[in-house]
């Protein structure tokens, strides 16, 4: 489901392991001949500096890039952990094609850089998500960021609007500030959204709408920032979200065709996080009619496990138990689909709903203590317990460290499962989701 999607991300520090084996050579291999023409000549993927300061070395001295202010090539640091998973993919497809290989090598000095393990440039740069690609020079200033998984071709389709068309976060702001026109905020524009400054993006938009109030760039980039903020308890930035929801959909087949499965994402959630959940089920519908979104396994899953959360939490039990026929045991809570089908009271599916969203809220509670330091075995003070939204009583928590301060044992579950018509109900991370036991 879709919270047990946000559970698994809140609890992704804390449970998943492993790295990956681009990760592993980054830590192993020789600074020797990083980079150099024969390793693009044996065709291997990028050959990466482990060293901050041996990466300065090799980018002094070289060439001047027209659109950099320095005479050093750009160092180009992969930011990763063991347990992004995307970190792994873009090893795996990505820095392992020749061509991006040969790209990189040629444009800057790679280097990669285990953030929990070394973390001075995610502190200094105040990285808050894996993957992230820093483009700085050798006096640590930053030039660019990249903060997602490209693909091979995605990725040097963005490397070619840094360093053949100039069109880096720096550069922007500079060439913005000096001269701050329509045509120069839209390309600063992307540069802000893309590093998440929601406040500045919104200033560069609303520049932007003064004196082009039909852009549909700024319109779309708007629509997305307000919608990241989530400040909608102010009346005023949510009626602003609702009125550039209606623009764009009012042309959503014509100017913003190419935005609609963004559109129908943003504005499902959106309804779904303001309990409307008879709009979240009709844009649901239209995402899983697509084509796009059909030929897309991962997206097809997010929307899916959309609508199953709202249809519980309308308790629409009939149209539950349809859709169901097509879900598959891994999309959903353990034991969900035949607990689903024995079921006769709607009542259920909303109380089950707020089980899951109380569970939600404790681990969102782990996930800012745990990243503090702090402790969450069972018994800490730091920790909030709820009550059981149906029942009244405390939920149980019980949590239980190894020695290298992981959980061993982790469980969250209703005193009351009668409440719920089941012999149990709670969260287990060794299943990483809720766990239905049946009556």
């Amino acid at each position: 489901m879709i919270k047990r999607f946000i559970m698994m991300m809140l609890l992704g520090a804390l449970i998943l392991t492993g790295c990956t084996k681009a990760g592993e050579n980054a830590e192993k291999g020789s600074p020797k001949e990083k980079g150099t023409e024969a390793a693009i000549e044996k065709n291997e993927g990028i050959n990466f500096y482990t060293s901050l300061e041996e990466a300065k070395v090799a980018a002094a001295g070289e060439k001047k890039f027209l659109f950099f202010k320095t005479k050093e090539k750009p160092i180009m640091i992969d930011l990763y952990t063991d347990w992004c998973g995307w970190c792994k993919k873009l090893d795996q497809d990505t820095f392992s094609d020749p061509t991006v290989a040969a790209y990189v090598h040629k444009h800057v000095i790679p280097l990669k850089i285990h953030a929990e393990k070394d973390p001075y440039l995610a502190k200094k740069f105040k990285v808050a998500s894996y993957p992230t690609i820093l483009f700085i020079d050798k006096d640590e200033n930053e030039i660019d960021r990249l903060s997602s998984y490209f693909g091979p071709e995605d990725y040097l389709e963005k490397l070619k609007t840094f360093f053949e068309e100039g069109k880096t976060y720096g550069n922007m702001k500079s060439i913005y500030e000096k001269s701050p026109d329509v045509a120069n905020a839209r390309d600063y524009l992307y540069s802000l959204h893309e590093r998440g400054m929601y406040d500045e993006t919104l200033d560069v938009a609303n520049f932007i709408l003064k004196a082009a109030p039909a852009d549909t760039n700024a319109i779309s980039v708007k629509f997305q920032v307000l919608f990241g903020k989530q400040e909608f308890k102010n009346e005023e930035l949510k009626n602003e979200f609702l009125s550039l929801a209606k623009t764009i959909e009012e042309e959503l087949d014509s100017r913003y065709e190419s935005f609609k499965i963004s559109y129908y994402l943003i504005i499902s959630s959106f309804y779904y996080a303001e309990k409307d959940f008879s709009n979240t089920l009709l844009y649901t519908d239209k995402l899983l009619s697509s084509e796009e979104v059909s030929d897309n396994p991962g997206l097809t899953a997010r929307v899916r496990l959309l609508k199953v959360n709202s249809l519980i939490r309308s308790g629409d039990l009939d149209e539950l138990k349809e859709f169901a026929e097509d879900l598959t045991a891994n999309e959903v809570a353990e034991n969900f689909i035949p607990w689903i089908k024995k079921l006769k009271d709607p009542d259920m599916l909303i109380r089950f709903g707020k089980f899951e969203e109380a569970v939600g809220s404790i681990l969102s509670q782990i996930n800012v203590l745990w990243s503090q330091g702090k402790d969450i075995e069972t018994g800490s003070t730091d920790l909030n317990i709820p009550n059981d939204p149906v029942s009244g009583k405390k939920l149980v928590y019980r949590c239980k460290l190894n020695e290298q301060k992981r959980p061993e044992e982790f469980i969250i579950r209703t005193p009351s499962p009668e409440k719920y018509n089941t012999k149990a109900l709670s969260f287990d991370i060794k299943t990483g989701k809720l766990v239905i036991e049946l009556k």
